[in-house]
């Protein structure tokens, strides 16, 4: 069978009723669904990731929610160097514990200096 082709079956129709007036019925978003709880984060998550200058040595360590905006962010700040995304999706507690590790690993192997464009020693932010 040529995985291009389109199926012969045919489609369901939906039956107008008086509770749809002839509309599909949209889904709910799963969080808005019966027994499921809503995280904090929302659906995708927070990733952990490096900015990483041409020489390989890393020059930042944070996390996002939306790694290529994040990258935009950084380009417009005049960071240069590629973005590596180090982590799978996870909750915003646990990524930040993420990044506080790696920036004491980072530390640990450098003299107790931060990647160049890190100012808090824990991640995160001032304010």
């Amino acid at each position: 069978m040529d995985f291009t082709a389109r199926s012969t079956a045919p489609r369901r129709c939906q039956e107008v009723t008086a509770e749809n007036h002839g509309r599909r019925k949209e889904k709910m978003p799963r969080y808005r669904r019966p027994g499921v709880k809503r995280t904090s984060t929302g659906s995708c998550g927070v990733r952990g990731y490096t900015l990483q200058g041409r020489n390989g040595r890393v020059n930042y360590v944070g996390v996002t929610n939306s790694p290529s905006c994040r990258a935009g962010e950084h380009k417009q700040d005049g960071k240069r160097g590629s973005m590596r995304v180090e982590t799978q999706p996870m909750s915003r507690p646990a990524a930040r514990k993420w990044e506080a590790d790696r920036l004491a690993a980072y530390r640990r192997n450098h003299g107790g200096n931060n990647p160049r464009h890190n100012q808090t020693r824990s991640g995160g932010w001032n304010g």
